[in-house]
């Protein structure tokens, strides 16, 4: 488990980081998206540092679902690759 969510943390870092860099050109067609998945990156980070602190089942689910959204809102941000968030929704399909 401690390298499933290692791997996503790592996966979903290089995918924000991507976010925040890419939004804050003028030519993307999308910046609100981008500013919503960095947003939710925010989120997903803290839905997973609760479930690391204590692993219940219930916020295992939480994690996956902020993840989920935070991927869902980078699919639109012209700059991350469909390879980078395919790696990261597995990651996110096999926390719990």
């Amino acid at each position: 488990m401690k390298k499933k969510i290692l791997s996503l943390s790592i996966i979903c870092l290089v995918i924000f980081s991507l976010t925040n860099t890419s939004c804050s050109k003028s030519n993307d067609p999308a910046p609100t998206t981008c500013a919503k998945a960095s947003s939710d990156a925010t989120a997903a980070s803290t839905a997973l540092q609760a479930y690391i602190a204590d692993p219940t089942p219930a916020k295992c689910q939480a994690a996956k679902k902020a993840y989920s959204d935070f991927l869902d809102a980078a699919k639109g941000c012209s700059t991350i690759s469909k390879t980078d968030i395919s790696a990261a929704q597995e990651a996110v399909d096999s926390l719990c």
